[in-house]
């Protein structure tokens, strides 16, 4: 049985802050990177998947009442974990071995 309560996403798009390009997918296998690749989409109108440096990510999706997404993750003090985005909690990890490897050759190089 379906549950009536949920929206229906009707666009499933974001944009990168770094080169403010706003990626949309489309359909269910559209995976739409930014032109700088930092962040990229996936899910089409069936789910909502995001990859890269979600640090970098405005959310811009739309629902089928017009409503905006409230769940804005760039700029936020909340912990990427937290987010309830698909396949956040991976990326979450990938960021924090990034920045324990790039501390460790920063201080390699001192």
């Amino acid at each position: 049985m379906k549950d009536s309560s949920k929206k229906k996403l009707t666009r499933n798009r974001c944009q990168c802050d770094e080169c403010k390009d706003i990626i949309e997918s489309t359909h269910v296998h559209d995976y739409v990177t930014c032109k700088c690749g930092a962040i990229a989409v996936d899910g089409g109108l069936e789910y909502i998947r995001r990859v890269g440096q979600l640090h970098l990510m405005v959310e811009m999706n739309e629902y089928d009442e017009g409503e905006k997404d409230e769940n804005v993750v760039n700029k936020s003090n909340k912990d990427v974990s937290e987010t309830p985005v698909r396949g956040t909690r991976r990326n979450a990890h990938v960021l924090r071995r990034l920045k324990k490897r790039n501390k460790r050759r920063r201080l390699s190089k001192e």
